[in-house]
């Protein structure tokens, strides 16, 4: 997922002269609050390299204590506590106190005392002195650190933080400048290689105009030298009004959730997709985690998403509102169809490709994609059958003439063609194939001609026998699309040998399933790679292959996948945006109920958004159709969820001493938390201590290989 760029907006002379003498000066400022952390007030106060001692609180305890902070906040009052009964109450501690009105970003104020109590009293007289309470604090979170290791020679521009999405940030207590990791990441504070971003933070302070702050960040920016900072860990809690609920990098953990919370979580991802379709059918956000770097309209498969997630929500809810945005987006999807040959016509929708040379010159040309194409014919076709009136007859005549076209006299079909010429691009793969066996057998179902049912049989038994049912499990495909294909011709021909293809599907999408992670939150993760859309598209494999699997009388095996799923399910679910991940971006009412692909930075997709839809809407489906209500309990799962999140309780969870080191100075060969899937990256990951009681181990990193996306 690619990181959001916000450039830093022009400022007056008299500012530009106030941040140069603010740099000269900075070590004179004195210690004040300013937006958006606030400050101890003493130097001689402890500082977070002091926490050492974890607090021994119950997740009860935290809860009460979030709702207190939130009813005081409101009152203006501060809570009366029991923190210092807990063990670890009476050490030195920080505690952080966030706040939104739920329309502009969080602000935030933190104490540092000898005692839980202390800095919590400290944290709560800040925020009211910086205008929390009342309607401003509509959301509340706490955070209470647990741990700190300080180190030295951290480079500022240079030096990369471990682990930035789940470490906290301080300069000491001289600078003033500590950053929550959900700041770090919701800022923009960190680029892909996990370096500090210089501009995004003064640009910041630059917008609060505090001068002198920003000359004092720009004095620590510049100094070359190594210098010494704090990390630390969080336990964090979130209120907004009801029961306040304990965080994971800055979202819930869930647990098993209902038929009713799928399907709320999908019609308000379905409510952004419809606002976002444009009148021209075309979808535009203005957020500015939307699709950064992308500078053209939507591609003609994420497009054709984004219609079957919407036609299907109508489909599931009989919501007007849906099907509209769906005929708007099938009618630009319809528009862009590009005609060729002599009558019968077909079409196809183009698509730019980046080609490079041998010289290195990069260039762009036309193509067009088996799958693109596949997919598109498969949504026209949903959208005409809800709408019945035969509107989309022209553009379906077109796409299935090219699907036939694509068609080869032994079954393989055609999976890319240059645009102009139509040359040949090759083969297609397996999982493009499936969405063209979907994409016939849809027609057939929408127009009733049988020439389209016997071209999707013919395409299912070539990758049947080529592939489904003869290759290794491990090199099986992982699309969704290929199952929902074979539940339609098992709709149409009721061949019941299907049943076994199925299941190899269904066992192979679950071979890679993460459930032992190093990070608590990636459990349930596909392999080491961290994408909730690729986990949702696993969910919806997998829901289609129970559902077939119990129409086709095979109920115990239906029961199992349902079971085993839910890891998938629980990570996917990890990355809907909700009032407490949303809290820290810029307009967070505006970012609730959409989904981001992944949980250590914020970015939004189309693609991503239908994807999730499309997932919890085919689990709703087959939870309502075996009468359920939730996912049936595993053993094996419940156990090794449990295993997972031990952690979160446990600290220090992921710092230590060694991690901590690996800050001090930039080493260009270690890798880095996440990058683009599309390059071949590694991401460090912390390795628990599996033995404590043999002196002298600490928890260390190993690197991982980052699965790419087509592998």
């Amino acid at each position: 997922m690619m990181r959001r760029s916000r450039m830093v907006s022009g400022y007056p002379l008299p500012a530009i002269l106030a941040l140069a003498v603010s740099a000269a000066l900075w070590a004179q400022d004195p210690v004040r609050q300013s937006a958006p952390v606030s400050a101890p007030g003493s130097l001689g106060e402890p500082w977070f390299q002091d926490i050492q001692e974890p607090l021994a609180w119950t997740r009860e305890a935290g809860q009460a204590l979030c709702r207190s902070v939130f009813d005081g906040l409101r009152n203006r009052s501060l809570p009366a506590t029991a923190l210092g009964s807990f063990p670890g109450g009476m050490a030195p501690r920080a505690v952080f106190l966030s706040w939104s009105d739920g329309q502009t970003t969080a602000r935030s104020a933190f104490g540092v005392g000898e005692s839980a109590e202390t800095a919590l009293a400290q944290a709560f007289d800040r925020a009211l002195s910086a205008g929390a309470g009342g309607g401003s604090a509509a959301w509340v979170k706490v955070d209470v650190v647990q741990h700190a290791e300080a180190t030295g020679g951290f480079v500022t521009r240079e030096s990369r933080l471990p682990l930035p999405s789940l470490l906290g940030l301080t300069f000491g207590p001289a600078t003033t400048f500590v950053f929550l990791p959900e700041q770090l990441v919701a800022w923009n504070m960190v680029d892909p290689m996990h370096r500090l971003t210089i501009h995004h933070i003064s640009e910041r302070l630059l917008a609060e105009h505090d001068w002198q702050r920003a000359g004092r960040w720009l004095a620590v920016a510049n100094y070359t030298g190594g210098q010494r900072i704090c990390l630390f860990e969080t336990e964090s809690f979130f209120c907004a009004g009801g029961v306040a609920v304990p965080l994971f990098r800055g979202h819930p953990l869930y647990d098993n959730p209902t038929v009713t919370e799928l399907l709320a979580a999908a019609r308000a991802a379905g409510d952004r997709i419809a606002d976002y379709c444009r009148k021209d059918g075309t979808f535009q956000c203005d957020l500015p985690e939307w699709e950064p770097g992308r500078t053209g309209p939507a591609s003609p498969a994420d497009q054709a998403l984004a219609v079957l997630a919407l036609v299907r929500l109508h489909r599931a809810t009989g919501e007007k509102t849906y099907l509209e945005a769906a005929i708007r987006a099938a009618g630009s999807l319809a528009r862009n169809i590009r005609p060729y040959g002599t009558s019968p016509r077909a079409g196809c929708l183009p698509e730019p490709e980046e080609v490079e040379d041998s010289g290195g010159v990069v260039g762009a040309r036309e193509i067009t994609k088996l799958s693109s194409n596949a997919l598109v014919l498969t949504a026209l076709c949903e959208v005409s059958e809800a709408l019945g009136d035969g509107s989309l007859e022209v553009p379906l005549a077109m796409l299935a003439r090219h699907l036939a076209l694509q068609m080869q006299p032994d079954g393989t079909m055609v999976g890319s063609r240059r645009l102009p010429s139509h040359k040949v691009g090759g083969v297609a793969e397996a999982d493009a194939v499936g969405t063209a066996v979907l994409a016939l057998a849809q027609l057939y179902g929408a127009v009733a001609r049988p020439t389209f049912l016997a071209q999707a049989e013919r395409a299912c038994t070539r990758l049947r026998t080529q592939i489904l049912d003869t290759v290794a499990m491990e090199g099986l495909p992982r699309d969704a699309w290929t199952l929902e294909a074979l539940d339609r011709i098992f709709t149409f021909t009721r061949d019941r040998t299907l049943g076994t293809t199925v299941q190899r599907l269904a066992m192979a999408a679950l071979l890679d399933q993460n459930r032992e992670p190093d990070i608590l939150d990636e459990y349930g993760a596909v392999g080491t790679h961290p994408s909730a859309t690729v986990a949702a598209d696993r969910t919806r494999l997998l829901a289609v292959a129970a559902a077939l699997l119990h129409d086709l009388g095979q109920r115990d095996a239906a029961t199992n996948l349902l079971a085993e799923m839910r890891p998938y399910l629980l990570y996917q679910l990890q990355a809907r945006i909700e009032p407490a991940s949303a809290m820290y971006l810029p307009r967070p009412a505006e970012a609730v109920g959409l989904f981001r692909d992944h949980l250590r930075d914020y970015g939004f997709a189309l693609r991503g958004q239908a994807s999730q839809v499309l997932s919890l809407l085919a689990l709703t489906r087959t939870l309502q159709s075996t009468e359920r209500e939730t996912l049936p309990e595993d053993l094996q799962v419940a156990k090794s969820l449990n295993r997972a999140r031990a952690a979160a309780t446990r600290f220090p969870r992921y710092l230590s001493p060694r991690l901590a080191a690996t800050a001090a100075s930039p080493v260009a060969t270690r890798g880095v938390e996440y990058h683009e899937a599309g390059s071949e990256t590694f991401t460090i990951v912390p390795i628990p201590d599996k033995d404590p009681a043999k002196p002298g181990r600490q928890p260390g990193l190993k690197p991982v290989r980052v699965r790419r996306l087509n592998e």
